[in-house]
């Protein structure tokens, strides 16, 4: 794991460039909206595979490994960018649940070697 503690604060702003940059456009904003819409999309949030929500938490890791140990200023910014994260993925899940998941396009398939689902119990999305 990256070891993110001597530029934690640099690393914690890009985090976030990267994380508002990714949201659709009814989130977009520096204070990312709460209410979705009635019709909407998560667009560039629900991809999965290794370069999606993957790598977002991730890196999300590794920031909060860094800001542990450097001070509440930097805990407290991690603590926000942790809660934006779980309020997203609590809502693709949702969404996923009420609208169906979308059929994988041909280049998903592809890249992950293997077109199986797999679905989370229903008590993790409540």
């Amino acid at each position: 794991m990256p070891d993110v503690t001597d530029t934690v604060k640099e690393f914690g702003e890009a985090w976030w460039k990267w994380w508002i940059g990714l949201q659709p456009d009814w989130r977009e904003g520096s204070e990312l909206v709460m209410e979705p819409p009635e019709e909407f999309d998560w667009g560039e949030l629900e991809k999965g595979g290794p370069n999606g929500l993957f790598l977002l938490l991730l890196s999300l890791g590794w920031w909060g490994a860094g800001a542990q140990d450097e001070g509440e200023e930097h805990a407290e910014a991690w603590a926000q960018a942790d809660e934006s994260f779980k309020w997203a993925l609590s809502h693709i899940l949702a969404t996923r649940v009420t609208r169906g998941v979308p059929k994988k396009r041909a280049s998903d398939v592809s890249s992950m070697g293997s077109s199986k689902r797999y679905f989370l119990p229903t008590e993790l999305h409540k």
